[in-house]
């Protein structure tokens, strides 16, 4: 089975697949009775870190790691979502584990498809609930928010988990659920869940592709419904150009973004990074952190491109304010210190500068870094300054002070936004 894991990783991505560990773990079931395998993909560093990461549990394990893996590592990578855990379930009866009922599939010409062993869902779903999460988040640091991925029967067993253990889930990507089992049961379950007091809540991510009219009937059903949920945040995609075997890939990149919306703050094409300076960017991110019920602390990349921001704008008091909040919250970087020691220069405090710098240079040079060389010119530059050796401060819009800043911390141009958490 390992093998077999790495082999699937390897022929869909092979740049990825060099760094990638999956592990397989065989659990006993209480729930189903039997043994279950699953597949563990961990993030980057994890094992030299202490963070906790939300975690993705998603149907079809085998088949749709690399997808999901591929997926996860490029959004975290451009700050539009967080590092998570991968966790892949296995089906050795998938139409058994992902229906909730003994039923029929209604296709789009209007005939009725019946599956013999359908309708274990609830036993399945006992089992990702009662043994499989408390294994994942006593074996590994996770966050308590927790995605339910699928496809196909994989989506109808998503929107499943939602309505029958409402809670359990902070938010559902279902990619072409299979909307018309069992006489629509999916929006009848949906109706019943918002009727109740404890109701229906997080994040609901639904696609259909060109499928036919059913499909997309039952899409815009269930689409009516959750639009009047005040408590659901529900996105509902019509993937124009891809039928139900190609949908998941365009769901999947969907549903992770809007399941983490807010991880990277809005900016304006024209800026250098967010307006508002610090209590801005500390302000959205107290509130993302209320809304995906962990601490979000704010990334020093915002922060200091916050501060930066103002120093473009002409506002030296609220840039020092920024940068020292960035350097406070972040001391142990030497590309805050350098952000702070131009807006010291800018503000002419000369020796405040020179020393910031000087704490940037040091620092990177003890740790190896590339742009060690920029830090001291930009110490030298100050310096000189101060001694004399330079008639003119920098001014507002000074490209010369605000670069080397902007560029050690990538601006936010459209390939390189990659404002997140670290």
């Amino acid at each position: 089975m390992k093998l077999l894991a790495a082999a699937l990783l390897a022929a869909a991505a092979p740049a990825l697949a060099q760094d990638l560990s999956v592990r397989v773990v065989t659990l006993k079931s209480p729930a189903l009775g039997e043994e279950r395998t699953v597949y563990v993909l961990t993030p980057p560093g994890y094992a030299h870190g202490e963070r906790r990461y939300p975690v993705v549990y998603f149907t079809d394990g085998e088949r749709t790691l690399p997808l999901l893996a591929t997926t996860a590592r490029f959004l975290a990578s451009t700050g539009r979502m967080p590092e998570v855990i991968l966790v892949g379930l296995s089906h050795p009866d998938r139409v058994r584990d992902l229906t909730p009922t003994r039923g029929k599939l209604v296709e789009d010409g209007g005939e009725a498809v019946a599956y013999e062993t359908s309708g274990g869902a609830d036993k399945f779903l006992a089992f990702v609930v009662q043994d499989l999460v408390p294994w994942v988040e006593k074996s590994y640091r996770t966050e308590r928010f927790r995605i339910l991925a699928g496809h196909s029967f994989g989506g109808l067993f998503a929107l499943h988990a939602m309505t029958a253990r409402p809670g359990v889930f902070q938010a559902a990507i279902a990619a072409s659920p299979a909307l018309t089992w069992d006489g629509d049961l999916p929006a009848r379950r949906v109706r019943e869940a918002l009727a109740r007091k404890d109701g229906l809540s997080g994040t609901i991510v639904f696609t259909v592709g060109d499928e036919g009219r059913l499909s997309d009937s039952r899409f815009e059903e269930l689409k009516r419904l959750l639009a009047g949920a005040g408590a659901v945040r529900a996105k509902a995609l019509h993937l124009a150009g891809e039928d139900h075997a190609t949908t998941p890939f365009a769901t999947y990149y969907a549903g992770l973004k809007e399941a983490f919306d807010g991880w990277s703050m809005p900016v304006a094409p024209e800026a250098v990074g967010p307006r508002g300076g610090a209590a801005a960017v500390e302000a959205h991110y107290r509130a993302l952190s209320q809304r995906l019920g962990f601490a979000v602390p704010p990334p020093e990349r915002a922060l200091a491109l916050a501060g930066l921001q103002l120093l473009s704008e002409g506002d030296g008091d609220g840039a020092l304010r920024t940068l020292r909040r960035t350097v406070e919250l972040y001391p142990s970087s030497f590309r805050a210190q350098h952000a702070l020691g131009a807006a010291f220069e800018r503000a002419g405090e000369l020796e405040r500068a020179r020393d910031a710098y000087r704490r940037a240079w040091d620092s990177a040079k003890a740790a190896g870094d590339r742009d060690a060389s920029a830090y001291e010119a930009s110490y030298v530059r100050a310096s000189a300054a101060k001694s004399g050796q330079r008639r003119s401060l920098a001014t507002p819009g000074d490209t010369d002070l605000l670069r080397p800043s902007c560029d050690h911390y990538g601006r936010y141009d459209p390939d390189t936004r990659r404002d997140g958490p670290e």
